[in-house]
């Protein structure tokens, strides 16, 4: 995880996940086997699984 990057209350992080600067991750989100592009937002409650997001 890269500087700025804000990340809520209860997620779960993964194995196999890299996440770029300046992102906003909500509340109870999980990610695993993904990419988070710098400066994306991640609304509460999402689940990312083997993706790209940007």
């Amino acid at each position: 995880m890269e500087q700025g990057t804000i990340i809520g209350e209860g997620c779960v992080i993964g194995p196999r996940v890299y996440i770029e600067r300046d992102c906003h991750i909500g509340s109870n989100v999980t990610i695993k086997d993904a990419v988070v592009l710098r400066e994306s937002a991640i609304e509460n409650g999402a689940m990312l699984i083997g993706q790209v997001v940007s």
